[in-house]
């Protein structure tokens, strides 16, 4: 389970072990807006604030994540995430428009 916070913190827990997994500290500029993970994936997409839609991917042997991708671009901040079709293309949408894309740019 993932909970987003005002600071742009995301932190992750494992509820079959009954504790805090991860924290992704920083990993927005402004408060999340949404968060969806990828069931039996070890992937999160989450957007916030900062206009900004990005993909963790949490396969560190820790439990960590990393940053995989992200999106910039929405005039506000994206409140809804879902991948659609074969699985290779986000929705985002927010106040300002609805934006269909591949998420394609890496983040290093």
């Amino acid at each position: 389970m993932a909970a987003g916070g005002g600071a742009g913190v995301v932190t992750v827990w494992d509820l079959e072990a009954r504790r805090l997994a991860t924290v992704l500290r920083e990993a927005h500029d402004a408060p999340l807006t949404a968060l969806h993970f990828f069931p039996g994936e070890p992937r999160l997409m989450s957007a916030a604030g900062d206009n900004s839609v990005k993909q963790w991917l949490f396969d560190n042997a820790d439990g960590s994540g990393r940053l995989l991708r992200f999106r910039a671009g929405h005039a506000a901040p994206p409140a809804c995430l879902r991948y659609y079709g074969d699985g290779t293309r986000l929705l985002s949408a927010g106040m300002s428009m609805l934006r269909a894309q591949q998420p394609s740019a890496s983040a290093g």
